[in-house]
């Protein structure tokens, strides 16, 4: 009985053990691909014509996680440009930088306006999984656009904080969108660093 169980309990060590990590790009964000059986791999390298139930549910559960993420971060950019203008526009002083903030937080939220829609249904994803996880792919794409955009808006903010505590609250609204990002990024499969 114990080598019954003992060999089970390789073979599930070997047969289920983490895909392999694909190569990051240059840009540092990883996008894997999830294929119908489940692994990581190089869409390429699949055969996507007809993909298991789980397979699609599986990417249908990714990309609605990663939709309620996005859509999260999109009212959190509206909020921050929001509260950008009026503090922009109540300051003794006009500060260049806040021209640029508001420019950043435009960016990012056209970067996910452009590139996310609808979660597609389960049925859509059935008859066609490349292009359900294609759609998942600019997704990926578009949260980490936007994320770079923030984290770039939040650098300028919180260092303007230090000169002027106003700008403590629109930084923390900055991070905030840029964590709701990154977590949308990770939702949908892929990784910000």
């Amino acid at each position: 009985m114990r080598l019954i169980v003992g060999i089970a309990l390789i073979s599930c060590l070997l047969g289920c053990g983490s895909p392999a990590e694909p190569a990051a790009p240059p840009d540092e964000i990883e996008t894997p691909v999830l294929t119908p059986d489940n692994s990581e791999a190089a869409s390429s390298e699949t055969d996507e014509s007809n993909p298991t139930g789980s397979a699609a549910e599986k990417l249908l559960e990714v990309m609605r996680s990663g939709n309620t993420q996005i859509l999260g971060a999109m009212s959190t950019l509206q909020e921050a440009s929001t509260q950008a203008m009026e503090l922009g526009s109540s300051l003794p002083v006009q500060y260049e930088v806040m021209d640029e903030i508001i420019d950043l937080i435009n960016s990012s939220g056209q970067s996910l306006a452009e590139g996310v829609g609808d979660v597609p249904t389960l049925e859509e994803i059935e008859q066609s999984y490349a292009a359900a996880d294609d759609r998942r792919l600019k997704w990926i794409e578009a949260a980490s656009d936007g994320y770079i955009d923030i984290r770039s808006a939040y650098n300028f903010a919180d260092s303007m904080s230090e000169e002027d505590p106003q700008f403590d609250a629109l930084a923390g609204l900055l991070d905030l969108a840029s964590q709701d990002m990154a977590d949308a990024v990770d939702a949908l499969g892929g990784s910000v660093d």
